[in-house]
């Protein structure tokens, strides 16, 4: 049986498809742009900031409701909300090439915004992808932390913006973790990808990888290094990876989108809470 997926369902595919494509690399060759430790975390803060935005927005366009998603954008994320996240500051730091980036962010969003006033849903999230283009190509050119252990004279200082938990794993460790969490990634863009052309044995491979497959590959030492605050996140989320799979053979493709969103959730909750920087 041939299964139809509806147009908002394709709509959010391809909005999610343009925020995962080529987000990460086996090697990281980007520019370091380093920062006093204050204003590195309070530009880490801003992006924590422009994820929930966008989650935000997409919640509420979900639900019809494009008057509050175009307020969140223009108000969060548009040319309004440049005092908001000390844009003036920020420039003196940044390269002018990452600014012209993040400027760029900034208009599309507000251009968003005027699109989601008028009603019309189809042409907003074809302006909101232009929102989400900008922080692909900013994450993919720049960095604001060191690839290895220890930070630089000018980052020395302690946060006081971070309260996110260092889970303070060595340099090995922490390969093998992000590799684990660009699998993750990976497994989250491969079922999209199966949602979109219909074919759930795609899904479940695609969610086979990030289960309890991985779970077990996880090495000891970072088991043993992670809270049980951080297992109480990461155990149920490689579960719901299994229960995809399951879902898979049974549901229709608007049923495991809205299921794929709940996983997205626990990235958001996990990042929110965790780091592997110093």
């Amino acid at each position: 049986m041939v299964m139809k997926t509806s147009p908002k369902i394709l709509l959010f595919l391809t909005l999610f498809g343009g925020i995962c494509s080529s987000a990460y690399s086996n090697e990281d060759s980007r520019i370091l742009v380093e920062m006093p430790q204050m204003m590195q975390e309070h530009q880490l803060a801003n992006m924590r900031d422009h994820l929930k935005s966008i989650n935000e927005i997409l919640f509420n366009m979900g639900n019809g409701d494009l008057d509050k998603a175009a307020e969140i954008a223009e108000a969060r994320l548009g040319m309004s909300s440049l005092s908001l996240h000390g844009a003036s500051h920020m420039a003196k730091v940044i390269p002018k090439e990452m600014g012209e980036i993040g400027m760029s962010m900034h208009k599309a969003a507000s251009h968003f915004s005027l699109k989601a006033e008028e009603g019309d849903p189809l042409p907003a999230y074809k302006a909101l992808q232009k929102v989400t283009s900008a922080c692909v190509a900013c994450h993919a050119a720049y960095k604001t932390h060191k690839s290895e252990n220890g930070v630089s004279d000018k980052m020395s200082s302690k946060s006081e913006i971070d309260k996110r938990i260092n889970l303070g794993l060595t340099s090995t460790e922490k390969a093998a973790f992000l590799s684990e969490m660009q699998q993750m990634l990976k497994s989250i863009q491969g079922v999209v990808s199966g949602i979109g052309s219909n074919n759930p044995e795609k899904v479940i491979k695609a969610a086979r990888y990030s289960g309890n497959r991985m779970a077990r590959a996880t090495p000891e030492s970072v088991k043993n290094k992670t809270p049980e605050s951080f297992k109480q996140i990461g155990g149920p989320t490689h579960m719901m990876f299994e229960e995809l799979v399951v879902r898979a053979e049974t549901d229709d493709m608007e049923s495991l989108t809205l299921f794929t969103g709940k996983i997205m959730q626990q990235c958001i909750r996990c990042h929110a809470m965790f780091k592997v920087s110093n």
